[in-house]
């Protein structure tokens, strides 16, 4: 049997290897937001600093986008201290990344220390505040808590005025329900939990206004071509147009647009992968009347953009269709080769029972129109098709003859001892 090496002998034979792990300011800046907290003033963010030097006034990479440091803090063993520079090592409390959540890196990524990706939930229910006067309240509370925890998501029914959270488990029920009482004194409680669904775009669909159109009461041009994207890579924009002619604060308004549009697809579920493509676009430019200020009737704001895109995101999903998925869970079973032959050895059924054909589980989501809905039960792991769903058609083979339970000796006997009472009963 080979033995391991004890710590002794390994560390005598990295002995004339140089390592070298001693930070450098210089390094690139690598923290890890682990908490975020709101103390009234703004938000708050603690990280882990494990490269890099971070200062006040710094501009820190926060993915997309970039964010000044107002405020920095260290953890120190006397208390919260401000100090000169945040380096290696260091638990920093930081001001001024308003978009920050539980997970980010700020700065670059330590490969050393993959970022866990936690599976999306499939459950959801409906939120209601005890008191029908803290509606808006629960909203603003619930829409705080999505910001800081990325377990955490909403989803807003304008049709119903009902506001639904993503949900793992009942567990975090409870969770949420204790914060929203500790931190913003309000009670809610619970609907019924149910299965989250999603939609996925089938087609490619194109819709465009112009402005001065009768039919667009907007100051913009705006033009959108959508597509399916691929499963797990999210919402993507793209432009098809000269990217000079498009203003950054207009193109900020108009993706804020397209992901409201895209966060309730034509069946009122979210769709959380597409590529959109900008094709048309067009703005008013900065203009008054003579010896006046500014003047947003003449001119084009954010709020066109933003106000415009959702609708023309819906026409094109109009043309393009979409389905309706349902999620289907699929698992990875690690084990040793004795435990599986163990389990899967053959043995008799039981009397009166067929065996079943089982198939692989189906990708995570399925479609819920699907014309054999219980085949993804079945092979997700069920044994017997439900017998409530009768248009079913489960592949079933019959049992060998060695499996088959001979029948009671005295069985015939019977059944031909009941056709003799139901013939003497019913002459012909």
């Amino acid at each position: 049997m080979h033995v391991c090496p004890s710590i002794r002998e390994l560390m005598s034979l990295m002995g004339g290897v140089p390592i070298d792990r001693t930070p450098r300011d210089a390094d690139p800046l690598s923290a890890l937001v682990f908490k975020v907290e709101d103390d009234g003033r703004g938000r708050i963010v603690w990280a882990r600093v494990f490269g890099g030097a971070l200062r006040v006034r710094d501009r820190v990479d926060h993915g997309p986008v970039h964010a000044r440091v107002t405020g920095l803090e260290v953890s120190a063993p006397r208390g919260i201290r401000p100090p000169e520079a945040a380096r290696a090592g260091d638990v920093v409390r930081l001001r001024g990344f308003a978009r920050a959540r539980i997970g980010d890196w700020l700065g670059v990524p330590d490969p050393s220390r993959p970022t866990v990706h936690f599976a999306a939930p499939m459950l959801e229910s409906v939120v209601d505040p005890v008191h029908a006067t803290e509606r808006g309240a629960i909203f603003s509370a619930l829409s705080t808590l999505a910001e800081q925890d990325p377990l955490i998501a909403l989803r807003v029914d304008e049709d119903r005025g009902e506001v639904s959270i993503s949900l793992h488990g009942d567990v975090q029920k409870e969770v949420i329900t204790a914060l929203l009482t500790e931190q913003f004194g309000i009670e809610a409680t619970f609907r019924p939990t149910t299965a989250r669904q999603i939609e996925r775009i089938i087609g490619t669909g194109a819709a465009h206004a112009v402005m001065g159109d009768p039919t667009n009461g907007y100051l913009a041009t705006l033009g959108f071509m959508v597509r399916a994207g691929e499963i797990g890579a999210g919402i993507k924009v793209e432009l098809a147009v000269e990217r000079g002619s498009m203003p950054p604060a207009f193109f900020a308004a108009t993706r804020e647009g397209v992901e409201a549009g895209l966060a309730q697809g034509r069946y009122g579920w979210p769709i959380p992968d597409a590529r959109i493509t900008i094709t048309h676009f067009g703005y008013a430019p900065r203009q008054s009347h003579a010896h006046q200020k500014f003047n947003k009737a003449m001119s084009s704001v954010g709020a066109d953009f933003r106000l415009l895109a959702p609708q023309l995101i819906h026409r094109a999903l109009a043309q393009a269709g979409t389905i309706v998925c349902e999620p289907v869970d699929t698992f990875t079973i690690d084990t040793s080769t004795d435990t599986v032959d163990a389990r899967h050895r053959r043995r008799p059924p039981s009397r009166g029972h067929r065996h079943l054909a089982v198939a692989r589980a189906r990708p995570r989501y399925d479609h819920r129109n699907n014309p054999h809905p219980a085949e993804s039960d079945a092979r997700a792991g069920a044994t017997r098709p439900d017998p409530r769903r009768s248009h079913t058609r489960l592949r079933t083979r019959p049992l060998p003859a060695r499996h088959r339970t001979p029948a009671h000796p005295r069985a015939h006997r019977r059944r031909r001892a009941r056709r003799r009472t139901m013939e003497r009963a019913n002459p012909r």
